[in-house]
């Protein structure tokens, strides 16, 4: 199911990409990418920490543990954000922004849903 959710969110923001490459310029495109990346990968190594974890020996720890993953992956995002800035100056950001915004909203409906 997870590796069916992170399918969609990076087949999610290729057609989204290809919307944007198509309809504006590539640059924008690429930022799209860019921001979709900056939240799919994290997400990627929550997904897998998650699945290493997956039995602890009491709710206590189950819950901590997700917690402190969670923290990780919000501060692994914030910095390949920064990254993607500083790699790019030319990066488009309101492309950037749709893109990560989008992997986000795909995500959590993919989740929340169980349409997969």
């Amino acid at each position: 199911m997870v590796r069916n959710n992170i399918l969609i969110e990076i087949l999610s923001v290729l057609l989204f990409a290809v919307m944007w490459g198509y309809f504006s310029t590539l640059l924008a495109a690429f930022s799209v990418l860019c921001g979709g990346i900056c939240w799919i990968l994290p997400s990627m190594y929550f997904f897998r920490k998650a699945k290493i974890l997956a039995h602890p020996k009491n709710l206590k720890n189950m819950l901590r543990d997700f917690l402190i993953n969670e923290a990780i992956k919000l501060i692994l995002s914030a910095i390949l954000i920064v990254i993607c800035i500083k790699l790019f100056p030319k990066i488009l950001v309101p492309p950037f922004l749709n893109g990560y915004i989008i992997a986000i909203f795909i995500g959590l409906f993919a989740l929340n849903r169980k349409i997969l």
